[in-house]
């Protein structure tokens, strides 16, 4: 009895080795490749287990085979135990003897268990327990036993008889024992991936946000910084650990202090949780907002027994909500113009109205009265009202059609089409005598030639007609670079702006002198063009009397569309 129970517990102590192994083919190859390979090792683990057999008689081999192969089955499903048996069967039939058939029984029945057992488990979702799997091992050793009975009754008996009592007793207590490490194993596995999957997820949920996390513990200063938080501050992990300095050199060297400020004093006002929005500035130079949280989990003493943080950017949100408010006062700018244009189009329409109205009554007192003269001066006075009002309707119609490109860009040269805009004007400027000076580089603008010709026709206009009593009138046309952009300008040496009317220029309907001709749109239909390509106007004058300069920019006129390029 002695030397079996020996020789059953060294097979045994072999399999918990081999067992081990497992784990580790667990961690690395999950699936059906991790399967296949653990066939391949509960194979050959029988297999040593068979080289290294406790021999009752000849041909009446035992060993650890049943537990591998039973165990196998059980926790790896079916392709691990079909290899591990296809490897124990080749073996036993190649051994022989007169135990063959029962040896052979033995490896089929313990795979046929396992798997069925596997089946169970998995479709019930059923833990492996312990009870589970000492029910488990006395099933797979009874069965062992009962395959004696293929061998003849007699020596059937006396195998039972012989080995059932150690068999009952070890291999139930093995299949336990190895089924547990194998089940923590399995159970370390699952807890890995379980653990890599979230923090993939929470990898993904971060850099999805734009949100980072950080953790700092005082005792050495241990700082843990999210991948996240790495990229936010454009930095990226190298063998020098995070730390609060490398932070800080991030933050915008304007709000450096306070950010130092706010984490050191959450520490000495004992305040567990504190916020603080600032800048940081990236190695490209690249500047991103952000947004900032720490809480301090402190011991009964208040002392902090570590920092955790998020750091969230911002930027995209602070950028929506600057252009939110960007639309939001253009809105309020173009309603406060809508009420000027209600107000305007009823006053300048029914000036004219009024005039022609009035002069229709003289006229039908002179046609009475047989003056034809003065039925001549009425129906004059009669025409400049319409033309007044035609004026003003075209005006308003190119003011409506302003606001969309309908047309495909074209090439245009800019002295081509600074020509044509003076063209244009050409009968008040020779009226008038002006010089115009027009110094222009050899430059090319994209756009609708009709709208860009109008823009410097109506600035033109504008100059020659605001001019005043100027002995050498003049108006100059030019071009310049200031700081990196292209700047247009239109130049005179007339009547000039107070500064107290400069920012009303532009606006429907203004005018500063009232009796000037025109409808007080030539301005604002202007800028209304350069907006429509992403570009500012503003006008430049010293005060009355000291001319102006009206300077514009057209960055989307200039960008040479892609249907240009060659």
């Amino acid at each position: 009895m002695l030397p079996i129970l020996i020789e059953l517990t060294y097979n045994l102590a072999l399999l918990v080795a081999l067992s081990t192994v497992s784990g580790f083919i667990g961690d690395r190859f999950p699936g059906r490749g991790g399967a296949l390979l653990q066939g391949l090792l509960f194979g050959a683990a029988a297999v040593i287990g068979m080289l290294n057999p406790l021999i009752l008689a000849p041909g009446l081999i035992f060993d650890g085979r049943s537990v591998m192969i039973s165990l196998g089955g059980l926790f790896f499903g079916p392709l691990t135990a079909a290899i591990s048996t296809a490897m124990a069967m080749a073996l036993r039939i190649a051994q022989g003897g007169t135990g063959m058939p029962m040896g052979v029984s033995v490896i089929v029945v313990s795979a046929l268990l396992g798997w069925a057992f596997h089946r169970r488990a998995q479709g019930r979702k059923l833990e492996i327990t312990t009870p589970r799997l000492l029910l488990f091992g006395l099933t797979v050793h009874v069965a062992m036993l009962l395959c004696a009975f293929t061998l003849p009754s007699s020596v059937a008996l006396d195998v039972i008889k012989h080995i059932g009592p150690p068999v009952l007793l070890v291999y139930p207590l093995a299949t336990v024992l190895i089924g547990k490490i194998l089940s923590d194993n399995l159970g370390r596995a699952r807890f890995l991936a379980a653990l890599t999957k979230s923090e993939a997820q929470l990898k993904e949920a971060q850099a999805l946000a734009h949100l980072g996390s950080w953790e700092l513990v005082p005792p050495g200063n241990r700082l843990h910084w999210s991948d996240e938080t790495w990229r936010i501050l454009g930095l990226t992990p190298r063998n020098e650990p995070a730390d609060y300095q490398r932070f800080l050199e991030r933050v915008h060297p304007e709000d450096r202090e306070q950010v130092d400020r706010a984490y050191r004093e959450s520490l000495r006002d004992e305040r567990d949780i504190y916020e603080i929005e600032h800048r940081v500035v990236r190695p490209s130079g690249e500047i991103r907002q952000v947004l900032e949280r720490c809480g301090h989990e402190r011991d009964a003493s208040g002392r902090v027994l570590r920092s955790l943080g998020m750091i969230l950017d911002v930027t995209e949100l602070k950028t929506a909500e600057e252009h939110l408010r960007r639309v939001s006062e253009e809105l309020r700018q173009r309603n406060e113009e809508l009420e000027r244009f209600i107000y305007s189009v009823s006053h300048d329409l029914k000036s004219p109205l009024v005039t022609f109205k009035t002069f229709l009554g003289f006229l039908r007192q002179d046609h009475r009265a047989g003056s034809r003269e003065n039925m001549e001066k009425d129906m004059d006075f009669m025409a400049g009202a319409a033309a007044k009002m035609e004026r003003l309707l075209e005006d308003l119609l190119e003011m409506s059609r302003i606001g969309r490109l309908d047309k495909a860009p074209t090439r245009i040269e800019l002295g081509e089409l600074v020509e044509a805009a003076l063209a244009t004007v050409a009968g008040p400027i020779a009226e008038r005598g002006v010089e115009v000076r027009s110094e222009l580089p050899e430059l090319c603008l994209y756009g609708d030639r009709l709208r860009l010709e109008r823009l410097w026709q109506n600035l033109i206009d504008n100059a020659v007609k605001y001019l005043g009593e100027q002995a050498a009138p003049r108006v100059e046309i030019g071009v310049e670079k200031m700081v990196g952009e292209t700047i247009f300008f239109v130049r005179d040496n007339g009547l000039g702006i107070d500064p107290y009317h400069q920012r009303k220029v532009f606006g429907l309907f203004e005018k500063i002198d009232a009796k000037s001709p025109g409808s007080g749109l030539g301005l604002a239909l202007a800028k209304r063009i350069v907006e429509l390509y992403h570009g500012r106007i503003w006008v430049e004058s010293a005060g009355p009397g000291r001319g102006a300069c009206f300077r514009f920019t057209l960055p989307d006129a200039l960008r040479e569309p892609e249907e240009f390029r060659s």
